[in-house]
């Protein structure tokens, strides 16, 4: 892949690539921390939610594994930091609601 892409360019290969894995991904997550927050009130710990869901999202991107190319990374101590890469492409997951 050319390291001179543009970011349309760039984003438009991610979103070709990852989109199936993605959208089957997240909403896996989600159900299964809205299942393990039951009784947690979300107006008193708002940020939980997001917190959570990043690494079942990750969890779940390493079951279905990932289109050629494409590689999880992050640290993981690092509040479940978790980026995808290929080649100069680096998706990272900043916020997850």
């Amino acid at each position: 892949m050319s390291e001179n892409l543009t970011l349309p360019q760039a984003a438009t290969i991610a979103s070709n690539e990852l989109n199936n894995i993605l959208w089957e991904a997240f909403p896996m997550a989600s159900l299964e921390v809205d299942s393990r927050l039951q009784g947690v009130p979300e107006r008193d710990y708002p940020f939980l939610r997001p917190l959570f869901i990043r690494p079942f999202v990750r969890s779940s991107l390493l079951k279905q594994g990932l289109p050629a190319g494409w590689a999880l990374g992050g640290n993981t101590r690092l509040m479940g930091q978790t980026f995808l890469t290929k080649d100069n492409i680096k998706i990272l997951f900043l916020k997850e609601c």
